[in-house]
């Protein structure tokens, strides 16, 4: 297997982590950083000999790598992920994938190309804590029922607050993608 270009856009708490496992990662070359504070990503590319740049297009434009970790404040992620997916790159974004349902759909809607990678960092759900704490919520959601009220004969209208519920479907669906 070939060696992966990666580039690392995002330098702050989560991107310095993601740095510093990479040495762990095999077959992955680290070949750039990007921030837009350009001596943070100096700061961060330096341990690692690889180039430093302050703007994603200009990495973007560069074609220096063959995939992306986009670790920035969560609003950038949409922008960012797109541009890489239209540069043809692979994405791996950290969670959530974008702020607003509107946006996460758009960066999903990008992902055209079925050559190209692009996932989302899920890191706890792998978790036993996690998993056990899902199972617990999606099994007590499954049996409860919401009172709605009572209908104009009297008698109380319930419904089931499963997403499976079709008023809940979307909305489900939407926060799964996020």
């Amino acid at each position: 297997m070939k060696k992966v270009r990666l580039g690392v856009i995002g330098t702050g708490t989560m991107g310095r982590f993601h740095l510093g496992k990479l040495g762990e990662v095999r077959n992955v070359e680290l070949t750039a950083v990007c921030d837009i504070d350009t001596g943070c990503a100096r700061e961060a590319a330096a341990p690692y000999g690889c180039a430093a740049y302050d703007d994603h297009r200009k990495l973007l434009k560069d074609k220096v790598c063959d995939a992306v970790l986009i670790v920035t404040p969560h609003y950038a992620h949409t922008t960012i992920g797109i541009d890489a997916l239209r540069a043809g790159l692979h994405v791996l974004v950290e969670k959530p994938i974008s702020v607003h349902k509107a946006d996460c759909e758009r960066l999903i809607a990008a992902h055209k190309n079925r050559n190209q990678i692009f996932a989302a960092m899920f890191n706890q759900r792998t978790d036993p804590r996690y998993r056990k704490l899902r199972q617990l919520v999606t099994a007590r959601s499954a049996r409860s029922t919401v009172s709605r009220g009572s209908s104009p004969t009297g008698s109380a209208r319930t419904h089931t607050t499963h997403p499976a519920n079709g008023a809940r479907r979307g909305a489900a669906k939407a926060a799964a993608s996020c």
